[in-house]
């Protein structure tokens, strides 16, 4: 059987670990203007040598990344994460882990009930979607089953295992996470906390553009603004519509006072855009953004200002993983590695 192989990054600038629910020279000056800054470097999210094309022209205007499949659990903990049984006479994927590579020893599963269980008294929102979503990005769907040691692991028993085995994934990214509930805003509704503020839409643009449209490869996005995290794989990114606009224009539609600094010097043209980002959940997911990019006289993307609901609801961050890694001590990553080869 021929294996497939999962990819390894070869370029990290901005480095996070993802213990989730479901980073050219930048300048590090505090301004008020959304700039692309080392939080906001789409260069981060980049698992090749060159760097993202910036040049505004040159971006596709539809972005497709072919690979990625599709699967509906995030393994809440508030159920036991992949410890939880469909139904009393079967065994949960942790349980059959247990059985196959721990002589029936509950080590994996007893470890996730504590964990990544109801034990911790989880919030309702916490569970494994940035596993799944890391899993779904970098690894190939699981096709058949696989009888090890007298133990049948199913295709859905395999996604799980991949949940965990990608959970404490290192990753490399684009904004920061938010944790506020509920973000304080200033005049123009944007947030004023710094991290509350990503993703800049200039590098929300660039890295969707360049790493589905130009390197045909998928990332992850937490959908949501706040405490809350909820990783989905992207898929796809479409320029539904753009129109160049004058610096006023741009301020009246960011609706802007007139002294306040909101635009780099630098920019010789504004345009408004209208992105579509289709994210997998349940099936093609659609959400859709307003912002203004800023083009430098190069024509490079180098900022831009989220526009009307925009400005409190985008991602709050873009990643990847770099590399598998567990999030229960008690399971193997090439033992669930070798699983997922021979179901495919």
């Amino acid at each position: 059987m021929k294996k497939s192989s999962f990819l390894v990054g070869t370029m990290v600038l901005h480095t996070s670990l993802l213990t989730l629910g479901c980073g050219s020279s930048l300048s590090t000056e505090s301004t008020p203007s959304e700039a692309l800054n080392p939080a906001n470097n789409p260069d981060g999210i980049s698992f090749f040598e060159e760097p993202v094309e910036r040049r505004f022209d040159l971006l596709p205007r539809r972005s497709v990344a072919s690979a990625g499949w599709y699967h509906g659990d995030y393994y809440p903990f508030s159920a036991d994460g992949i410890a939880r049984r469909d139904d009393e006479n079967s065994l949960s994927p942790a349980e059959k882990y247990d059985a196959a590579f721990h002589q029936g020893r509950s080590l994996a599963a007893s470890w996730e009930r504590k964990h990544h269980g109801h034990a911790r008294n989880p919030e309702s929102w916490e569970g494994h979607c940035n596993g799944v979503a890391a899993a779904i990005t970098f690894a190939p769907e699981a096709k058949h089953t696989v009888t090890v040691n007298n133990v049948t692991f199913t295709p859905e028993d395999i996604k799980a295992l991949l949940a965990e085995i990608f959970f404490a994934s290192p990753t490399i990214m684009v904004g920061q996470r938010c944790e506020e509930s509920l973000p304080s805003g200033d005049g123009q509704h944007r947030p004023t906390q710094s991290p509350c503020r990503d993703i800049n839409p200039g590098a929300f643009h660039l890295a969707l553009s360049h790493m589905l449209g130009r390197k045909n490869a998928m990332v992850v996005a937490d959908i949501t603004q706040g405490e809350q995290v909820w990783n989905y794989p992207v898929r796809e990114f479409h320029v539904v519509d753009t129109q160049d606009v004058s610096l006023q224009e741009a301020r009246d539609l960011v609706d802007a006072p007139e002294n306040l600094t909101l635009f780099s010097p630098q920019t010789v043209r504004y345009i408004k855009v209208r992105g579509e980002m289709i994210y997998l959940s349940h099936g093609n997911r659609t959400l859709s953004y307003d912002y203004i990019l800023e083009i430098s006289p190069k024509g490079e993307i180098i900022g831009g200002e989220w526009l009307g609901s925009s400005k409190t609801s985008h991602p709050d961050f873009l990643w990847r993983p770099q590399t598998p890694g567990s999030g229960n001590p008690h399971i193997q990553v090439e033992t669930v590695k070798n699983l997922l080869f021979q179901s495919l």
